[in-house]
Formats: structure tokens, sequence, C-alpha cells
């Protein structure tokens, strides 16, 4: 792992599993307790144990390599599957365990950091954030064989490399340039061990210098859902400041339960004033999920600023982060205690703090007082030598005995995901008997997760069919927003699922009786065209499928009606003007042909796309900016109006519009680059005609009208003409799918030429000097 790295590298984030420890008590209970269902895990260590309910559910679709997070049509149990060790072999391969948790969360940041998935594209990243290039995992001698069989399955589930023998890139851009290893601190027992402090120590030796570190303890776990968003924490050093200056630790804090002991607990002594937001240089969003905050532990939130968010805050996100003064490791009692915070085992120590770790390592090779086992004895040295934050999320999951390993399994946290989708070309005749090409858009997703929450948590909140909606922090705290809110989404979402369970005859009752809040996050940019409000309901659906252990085809009368359910619930439910593209699409995943000529839409692949996937390269531009008020119902409303009233204009367009979209299909059957280009820039015409004839070209340049909405997408058109490109838009506005026109010598069909790097480049930095995001677009796997 050692040698030379390229700037890229340097600046990249290791998350480094702490999983040597021996877990003696744990361990113990295990063998004295003769319930059978532990039989498979008596011998596995602690980081090993099952603990993760799949997030799955019939419709639920995983990134290519994230297998390990559920799919399609597996089922939740009530143990998490686990393998039993084998004698005769040297190791088992266990799964959806506390590893497997770091590792996904790691995957899913790398999406969300650098959804171009190419690793130079944007240099922006390496001044800012390129996301986690490696994962390393410390481990025993006594442990190694275990460890290295549960890697040697992660690499195929997550499509990872591994660092001593690929040449896999090593800038963390992308989940398929990530590596995975394992080391070993050669004890083969409790007592010979060298301890959490130690193990660090000794991963740090075998490191890049220059790379920042994400320490997680092997055995403790927090959900997305409870308020950590690794993508978030990584970006968190330019992104808050504290006294004009960057920090150079980053912490997790959650609020003690009330009758919980501090003393068994570190506890942080934390300042009385915030941080203060000071923007991402990356361009990126900040989104937090919703948390507890500070005013949970029934401390005074910071002041508010008017405008400012509830908290102060330049946006309406999570609580800013308070500066760490000290963490005392198990107060000697409960008065002694400085707060009511405590510190998980999560820890963002930047390459600035290296130097502050060294020296305490080797303070404590030499002086036998000086604590190696315990981090919090490290983390308190830090907090005075340097810079240190910690951000509140709402709790852990910590495996100490058996008793807290019960609750952890058999706790409710069911999660359900669908990905962005953005059409290609037809669109929108798929509301007027027309035919659309669209993909699932792997780039961007959202993602509903319902948990068990305490009772004074859920008690104020909106409760459908006895579920309580936690409104999003960004998404739920404005007006203006695209079809009122997400929680609007999600309070229609969760009632008709229960009406189409009574419909079905199927029972739902019974499996709410503890407290259970629904809370959601999306990626997926808002009003950009590609179908947020749609994937959110899917993603609402996938999760309650898995909580009640039922399917959606069963709900919903066949797995072909479970997209125009959800259709209902945005039409019927919602009022919202919409056709069935997105949500088949979202459903099929891959690349897909629908035609709406007959009863029942008929849906087909582009031949010569194996698996669904684009024969080339094709990007998406999309503002960083949201759009402001309405939707995109609002657009189509009026069109329809017109087509209903006997528009000859509408009619006539919307049938040549999906005659295009048959001539996209035969230009990606035969890898016609040209052809497909021409198409775009057709479908661009009639949707200017249709959607902005009331536009003239003096109302285009008019100055006065730089900040309209309809001007501002349709500059996103002239962009991509200036960059030598078509384009055309991927949904109603504020996003467009891009081809670069290929040149004289490979115009012909056969060959779908790529850009060069240094082409990607160039289009990358034109839409950027116009505040436009550009990525490649990735299209999510076909999942039937």
């Amino acid at each position: 792992m050692s040698g030379d790295h390229d700037s890229a590298a340097r600046r990249s984030t290791v998350l480094l599993i702490l999983a040597a420890g021996y877990g003696t008590r744990l361990a113990r209970d295990l063998e004295q307790d003769p319930d059978p269902r532990w039989d498979a895990v008596r011998r596995l260590p602690k980081p090993l144990l099952p603990v993760l309910r799949r997030p799955v559910t019939s419709s639920v679709v995983t990134p290519p390599g994230a297998e390990g997070a559920g799919s399609r049509d597996s089922s939740t149990s009530t143990l998490p599957e686990a393998e039993a060790p084998d004698p005769g072999r040297a190791a088992a391969a266990p799964r959806d365990s506390f590893c497997d948790a770091w590792v996904q969360a790691a995957v899913d940041c790398n999406r969300e950091l650098n959804p171009t998935g190419v690793s130079w594209l944007a240099g922006r990243y390496h001044t800012a954030n390129v996301g986690i290039s490696q994962v390393v995992l410390v481990t025993n001698a006594a442990h190694l064989a275990l460890y290295e069989a549960w890697a040697a399955g992660a690499r195929e589930r997550f499509a990872l490399a591994d660092c001593r023998d690929s040449d896999a890139d090593a800038s963390g851009h992308g989940p398929g340039s990530m590596t995975l290893s394992v080391i070993s601190d050669g004890s083969t027992s409790n007592a010979t061990r060298l301890g959490a402090i130690g193990s660090l120590g000794l991963a740090m030796g075998q490191l890049p210098r220059e790379c920042d570190l994400l320490v997680v303890a092997g055995d403790s776990w927090v959900h997305r859902a409870d308020g950590l968003d690794l993508a978030e924490f990584l970006r968190f050093r330019r992104a808050w400041h504290f006294a004009g200056r960057p920090a150079d630790v980053g912490l997790l804090c959650y609020p003690l339960p009330a009758l919980d002991d501090p003393t068994q607990r570190g506890i942080l002594a934390l300042s009385a004033e915030a941080a203060h937001f000071a923007g991402d240089p990356a361009g990126l969003p900040i989104h937090l999920d919703p948390a507890a905050g500070w005013a949970a532990a029934h401390e005074d939130p910071p002041p508010s600023a008017p405008g400012r968010g509830p908290v102060g805050r330049p946006f309406a996100g999570q609580a800013p982060p308070r500066r760490v003064l000290d963490l005392v490791e198990k107060p000697a009692s409960a008065e002694l205690a400085p707060s009511r915070f405590v510190c998980p085992a999560v820890y963002l120590l930047t390459r600035d703090a290296r130097p502050h770790v060294l020296d305490y390592i080797a303070r404590g090779a030499t002086d036998p007082t000086v604590n190696m086992d315990a981090p919090g004895h490290l983390i308190s040295h830090l907090a005075k030598c340097s810079l240190a934050l910690a951000f509140p999320i709402r709790r852990r999951m910590d495996v100490g005995n058996l008793a807290e390993y019960r609750a952890a399994i058999e706790q409710e946290h069911h999660a359900g995901r669908c990905f962005a989708r953005a059409a290609l070309a037809g669109n929108p005749s798929d509301a007027y008997a027309g035919r659309v090409v669209g993909a699932a858009v792997a780039n961007y997703y959202a993602e509903v997760c319902i948990a068990e929450r305490p009772e004074a948590e859920l008690q104020h909140l909106r409760q459908v069919a006895g579920i309580a909606l936690l409104p999003h922090s960004v998404h739920d705290s404005h007006e203006g927003v695209e079809f009122g809110s997400g929680m609007r989404l999600m309070e229609a979402a969760v009632g008709r699922f229960h009406a189409l369970a009574t419909r079905a005859g199927v029972s739902v009752a019974g499996r709410s009786v503890r407290g259970l809040g629904l809370s959601y996050s999306t990626t997926i940019p808002r009003s950009c065209g590609l179908s947020g409000s749609s994937a959110l309901i899917a993603a609402c659906w996938r999760a309650l499928a898995s909580l009640h252990r039922v399917s959606l085809a069963t709900l919903c009368g066949g797995e072909e009606q479970i997209p125009f359910e959800i259709l209902a619930v945005e039409t019927e439910d919602l009022g919202i003007v919409a056709g069935p593209q997105d949500r088949l699409i979202q459903h099929h995943g891959g690349l897909v042909v629908m035609d709406f000529a007959g009863a029942r839409p008929l849906i087909t692949r582009p031949a010569g796309c194996p698996k669904g996937m684009l024969p080339g390269t094709l990007y998406l531009a999309h503002r960083t900016e949201p759009a402001g008020a309405g939707s995109s119902g609002d657009a189509h409303r009026t069109v329809r109006a017109r087509h209903t009233s006997g528009s000859t204009l509408v009619r006539d367009r919307m049938a040549r519009l999906a005659d295009l979209a048959q001539r996209a299909v035969d230009a990606l059957a035969k890898h016609d680059l040209a052809a497909f280009c021409m198409v775009l820039d057709e479908c661009h015409q009639i949707r200017r005609e249709v959607f902005f004839g009331h536009l003239s070209e003096a109302d285009i340049r008019d100055p006065a009208n730089a900040h309209s909405n309809d001007i501002l997408n349709l500059r996103l058109v002239s962009l991509a003409a200036e960059a030598g490109c078509a384009a055309a838009f991927c949904g109603s506005g504020g996003g467009v799918v891009i081809a670069p026109r290929p040149d004289d010598a490979s115009s012909g069909g056969g060959i779908w030429p790529g850009p060069s790097p240094e082409r990607e480049h160039e289009l990358v930095q034109h839409f950027q000097r116009h505040g436009v995001h550009l990525i490649r677009l990735h299209v999510a796997p076909a999942c039937l």
C-alpha cells in the first residue's frame, strides 16, 4: 500500500476499519446461550456478525457490484444470513455484517461525491474531496483467515480490487476503483493485541502520508437514516469553519438516552458556539439528513438568524457542528460528565491531524501511562492540540453483549431505493399514445428508510398508518418545493400502499407495533427532469413492502401493474399531470423502449445494446440551482389542454416525437452516433415549438429574461450547441441529455466513438463556467 501516489491519491480518503479485538464478552455469551439460531455465528468475530436486514423487497434495484445491499427478489429474514464456519475449511465468508455495511456506505459515498465515474474529470474534486480510495481492515492473526475470506467475497459483491495485485485507479472516483485489503497486527490473543490506537498506528505506517483517514470501529454502525451521510461528512472540512478556519478532525455525537449511564461511554465537552457554513468549493449541494440536533439532549440550540434556517444555518439543513473541547472517557460519575453527548468510534482524521496522532502513538510506545486501547484518549489529545468539530446524529448501533446483539438483529430497519431516469427520445409522447426511449440513471437515486425510533422523537410528527413521517431538513423546510414537499409524496405513497393492501385482501396490521419513523433522502437534483418524485414513491413502496413482507406484485395485481399504481399516486392522489414512462423506466431498469399505441404499453430493449446498456458515451447536464416554484406538471397541463381541445400542431408534433423514438432505437442498434445526434436535434426542435413557442428570439436574447426558467432551460441546449454537441431535454426542463457530435472520420454506423479525455475535460469546463453540472450518464442495470 505504500509507495508513490499521484496528487489525486494523496488527496483521497482511506476507510480504516479497526477489527483486531477479540470480543470476549459477546463470544462468551454466544457460547453459553443454547439458542440454536446462534449456531451459525458462535465463532465469528464481532465485526463479521450478520446484523443488517437486507434493505430489500420486490422491485429493489442495486448498483452494479452492490448486491450485498439486497436484490430484487430477496426477502427479509428474522436473523440475517450467515454462513457457519466449516471445520473443513480455513474460513467461512460471512456477509451482511458491520463490515459489509461500511463498505456499502463507502460505495454509496463515492457515487454521490463523484457521479461522473471519471477519475480526472472534475479537477474541482481534487481541491475538495475525491471520495474513498481504499478500504483497509486491521485484524489479528487469530481471525486473519476469516477476514481474508470475507474480503474475497466483498471484492466480488462490491466490485472492488485487491490493492496488492491491482493497477486499479486509486483516486477514489467511482466504486470500481476502490480497493480493499486486510492487514494483521500479528497478535493471537487479547493479551498480546496492539489496542485500537496501536492498530491505527500500524495502518498509518503502510498508507500514504497525504491521505485523510476515516477511522471506524468494526463492531459499530450508524444507519444513514440516523443521520450519517458519509459524503457530507467527508466534505465537512471545507464546508464548515470555526473561528475562520477549517477543522482537522471530524467526529460524530449522539444524545445519550435519559436512562443510560454516561460512566460507560466517551462523553464530549462541546463549545457553546457553533461552527459556521463556509460553502462547498466543489459546488455540490449540502443536504444533510434531518436528525435530533442539539436540542435533543435538552441543550439550547445555537441562536437563530432571520432568513437563515431554523438554527442559523445558511441553508435549512442539519444542526451545525460544534467545536470539541475535550472527550472524557468513561467519567467517574454522572455528575462529572461534561455533557450528555456520546462520541461513537467514527473519526475523520485529516492529513493535518497526522502529526498529532503520530505524536500520541510515539509517546505511547515509551510511556505505559498513555492509553493505547481506548481511542477516546487519542481524541481527547487531538481536541487539545488541533481543531475538532462534532456533528450530531440520532444514535448508533453497537454490539457489546448478547442482549445488544439480539436487539440489533431484531430492530426494524427497512430501506428501499430507486434510481433517477432520463428520457432520450420521444418524450413526452408517452402521454399521447406515442413512443419513448429512456434509461434508468445510476448516478442519482432516492432512498426511503423505515426504522424504529424513540417514541419521544415521533409523538409530534404526522402519522400515517401507524408510521411517523420525518420531514427532510431541506426539501420540507420551505415553500416552492416541487409538488409541495417530499412529505406530501410520502404521505400519499403510504396512504395508497395501505389502500392497495386492503383491496388485495393483504393484512398489513400488527407490523407497526413499535414506534416506526419513515425518513427519506435523495441525491436526484430537484426540478431537473430526472423523475425525483416518482423515484421517492417507488423507494417508499419498496421499503414498505420489506416492512410488511409482501410483494408489490401481489398488492398491485401483477408485476406489470406496479408502475401504473405508482403513477396513480401522482395523478389521482396529488393531481400531477404526468405520463407513465418515468415509472416504467425506473421499474425495468436499463435502456427501455416503450410503445404506448396499444391498450397496454409494449416494453422492449434496443437491439445491439446487451443487458440494456448504452453502446457509447452520453452525458447529462443539469442546472446546479433548482428552478423556482412550480413543477413539471404545470408545463404538461397546458400542452394537455391544447391537445384535448384539438390543436393540430400539438397532435402532429407528438406523432413526430413517437417516430423519432423509433429512429433513436435504430441508431442505438446500429451504434450510429451521427444519426442519434440528429434525433436529439429534432426532438429539441419539436419540444421548443410546442412548449416554448411563445418565446421569440428577441425574448430569449433580452437580458431582462435572463433568470426566466424557460430561458434557462433553453440555454442548456444552446450551451451544448456551442460545445459541438447535440442535446434534448431529458424531462420537462432543468436537465438535458447530451451527445458529442462525431467528426467526419467516425460519423458512420457501427462505431460509437467516445470523446478523448482532453475533449471531455473541455466539455466539463465549458458547462461549469455557466453554472451547469455535467456528468457522464451511467445506466442502471436492467432488472426485468
